[in-house]
């Protein structure tokens, strides 16, 4: 057998189970936030969102990058030198989780004397201390459990994850209890997550005895401290359009939340095949295949792309019907959010990180993530003076294409590639145009046909994505590989053992 082929064949496989896991956790993200805004008031949405956002900022802040770096550090190691590294990891993500804990408690404690005055019960953030304890750690079991070809178990811990934190929301309002009663709840979620990753940690390496290792935690830090400010900035980033809308009030951010929770789906794609590829790419590059890398880089992104594009066109068409369907007519007014963060989701067909963090350059992931939030800033903060509520996701729309431009350029750097060779821009393109005639006829359909938002999103998606399908196999643009790979994952047949042979 074709060991590079084998590897390439590993790594699609990968891709494919991790997709298909990131797909159904991401199902009970969007399910969670229809059931909430029918259990709650748009104040009490509002508060509670804001919440979980400052948690999920902090602990994504106080991660450091370093769960992504195990796709660098490990694929070249002994079995027993993996589990070492793994268990400094973890103990190391564990205090980070403490320290989270203590940042919380500050915030809850300025708000509980009136230092930090917000329409926001920050005070809130005390009962939902023990998340960080459990969350921290268990964000290295993706990347850990797929270099040690547990792919499928890599899945349900997206799984796992999503539906502790829906859960853990969803069942104790819909037992009529209180904010601070949820935020409890997940509290003791954490603990779970938190056993969650000693489990699966000693499933894998239970008969593995641990070896000696030259990786220390300082050695670990000192590598991941460059990607954990690029992580500082990129969540920034991602949450600088909320942060700017939280001054307008609880009911224009529940509004505003509602738009950009978007559908998790096709961001989940590009993050699982990047995570699935990591350590093909980390290969690579040390073999110094560094062209090869950045060509498996493109080849991954036009397929994804193939997803991608035309599911994130169905909600550009159908914003107004999937606000109204999801979140009820109280918060249409998200619908504009919804369409610019769709149209944004579109070029999103890769993890454009994963490939420079697998080269060993992590400082250039740093410096194309500052390019993305002072783009983000400069175009974001005078859109919210001149248009108000839409204005920040227009801004975050408009900002990623210099992220894209920054990105592209360090990954030519680095593979010594032309700027114009790297991202896959005329396969997206491509992709984009099979699409065109069935997205017009399906705006036909939206402003001429009378029916219920249901039918309409319904038919609107039938439209683009049969539509798409139809011109995408009379060009040849999808051919019967990509429909195989189709057929597989979508009926779960990842998820099946494979072959010793396979």
């Amino acid at each position: 057998m074709n060991p590079v082929a084998d590897k390439k064949s590993q790594a699609s496989h990968q891709a494919g189970v991790l997709a298909v896991g990131h797909i159904l956790a991401g199902l009970t993200e969007v399910i969670a936030p229809l059931i909430i805004v029918r259990l709650l008031g748009k104040t009490e949405v509002g508060v509670l969102t804001s919440l979980l956002l400052i948690n999920t900022t902090i602990t994504m802040v106080l991660t450091l990058g370093l769960p992504g770096t195990l796709a660098f550090h490990l694929p070249t190691r002994s079995r027993g030198e993996r589990r070492a590294i793994a268990g400094r990891m973890g103990r190391l993500l564990l205090s980070l989780g403490f320290g989270a804990v203590l940042v919380q408690l500050l915030i809850a404690g300025l708000s509980a004397a009136e230092v930090l005055e917000t329409e926001v019960r920050l005070h809130y953030l005390i009962a939902l201390a023990g998340l960080p304890l459990g969350d921290l750690p268990m964000r290295m079991l993706p990347n850990l459990l797929v270099i040690e070809d547990r792919d499928r178990a890599a899945a349900s811990t997206s799984i796992i994850r999503s539906l502790g934190m829906s859960l853990g929301t969803l069942v104790p309002l819909a037992l009529g209890a209180s904010v601070w009663t949820v935020m409890l709840v997940l509290s003791s979620v954490g603990i779970v997550f938190g056993l969650t990753t000693l489990f699966f940690f000693y499933r894998v390496y239970r008969d593995t005895p641990r070896a000696p290792t030259d990786l220390s935690v300082r050695r670990m830090i000192n590598f991941a401290l460059p990607v954990g400010v690029t992580e500082l900035i990129s969540n920034i980033n991602n949450r600088f359009d909320r942060f700017l809308i939280i001054p307008l009030g609880a009911i224009a951010y529940a509004e505003y939340t509602a738009g950009s929770w978007q559908v998790p789906i096709i961001p989940s794609l590009a993050y699982a095949v990047g995570v699935a590829y990591g350590p093909r790419f980390s290969e690579l590059f040390k073999e110094g295949r560094l062209k090869e890398a950045v060509g498996v880089w493109r080849e991954q992104a036009s397929k994804t792309a193939l997803l991608v594009v035309p599911i994130a066109l169905v909600f550009v068409v159908a914003a107004e019907e999937t606000i109204t369907l999801l979140f009820t007519a109280d918060y249409v007014n998200g619908a504009s959010v919804l369409r610019f963060y769709a149209l944004m989701t579109m070029g999103r067909i890769t993890a454009f990180g994963t490939i420079l963090v697998a080269a060993g350059k992590p400082k250039y992931v740093f410096r194309a993530a500052l390019i993305a939030f002072m783009s983000n800033v400069v175009i974001s903060v005078p859109l919210v003076w001149w248009i108000g509520f839409n204005g920040p996701a227009l801004g975050t729309m408009l900002a990623f294409i210099p992220m894209v431009c920054g990105y592209t350029w360090y990954i030519g750097k680095t593979a010594g590639v032309p700027f114009r060779q790297v991202f896959p821009l005329g396969a997206w393109f491509k992709v984009v145009l099979a699409a065109l005639p069935a997205v017009a006829l399906a705006v036909f359909f939206k402003f001429n046909v009378e029916t219920t938002p249901l039918w309409a999103l319904l038919s609107e998606a039938a439209i683009i994505l049969f539509g798409f399908a139809l011109v995408g196999s009379l060009t040849g643009l999808i051919s019967r590989a990509e429909w195989r790979f189709l057929r597989e994952y979508v009926l779960l047949k990842a998820f099946r053992r494979r072959r010793p042979d396979a």
